[in-house]
């Protein structure tokens, strides 16, 4: 896996209200997978997201308070 040391020069940012709904250990990769569901009211940042990971992504994940 690489590891990513630039600069950040432009900031694409998107963020979803969404739901865990699958975790699995791929053994054979060691690699995890996660799995989301995205509300419908979300659905044109999942476009955006679409085209912003077609490149190696850092992903935040925040608690909502609620």
């Amino acid at each position: 896996m690489a590891k990513w040391e630039g600069v950040i020069k432009k900031r694409k940012e998107i963020a979803l209200n969404c739901e865990l709904v699958g975790l699995k250990n791929l053994k054979i990769t060691h690699n995890w997978r996660l799995e989301f569901d995205v509300f419908e009211v979300e659905q044109e940042k999942v476009k955006e997201l679409i085209d912003l990971i077609q490149k190696p992504v850092a992903i935040g994940i925040v608690p909502l308070e609620e």
